[in-house]
């Protein structure tokens, strides 16, 4: 369930990612155009009153574009944050609950040994007892010397 989680939360980041390079992609290329058009203008003092007016309300029209553009940059930046701290939220979660699983295992582990260990304690506490009641030595001689 945690690993399903975090699957989802790392495919939304990677939309994320690929949604904010896009933006950016986008916003480059209007920052060109406006750039170029940029240089016309500057190139072309001498041309009539309608072109220039012409090239000056487009530099404006990718000036508005390129606010807009900046605007979703910004805003495909603020979901690549939120889908990071989802992944990240997700991978600590998963985390978590393989730590505790580890320890659970490492507990339960520990616990069959000790049980194990007390069973084998318990047999050889009783096989030294009756060794003892029947005067049998450890080395399995009857314990009498004559």
């Amino acid at each position: 369930m945690r690993r399903h989680s975090e699957q989802l939360a790392l495919e939304a980041f990677s939309r994320a990612v690929q949604a904010h390079l896009e933006a950016v992609r986008r916003l480059e290329s209007i920052q060109r155009e406006l750039d170029r058009a940029m240089q016309v203008r500057r190139a072309c003092t001498s041309r009539p009153a309608s072109d220039w007016s012409h090239d000056q309300a487009w530099q404006a029209i990718l000036e508005g574009r390129l606010r807009d553009q900046s605007n979703a940059v910004a805003s495909a930046l603020h979901l690549l944050n939120e889908a990071n701290r989802a992944l990240m939220l997700a991978r600590q979660g998963r985390e978590g609950v393989e730590k505790l699983r580890a320890r659970r295992r490492l507990h339960w582990e520990q616990e069959g040994r000790r049980a194990e260990q007390k069973v084998l304690d318990e047999v050889s506490r009783r096989e030294t007892l009756a060794q003892g009641l029947l005067g049998v030595g450890s080395d399995g001689s009857a314990g009498l010397e004559p």
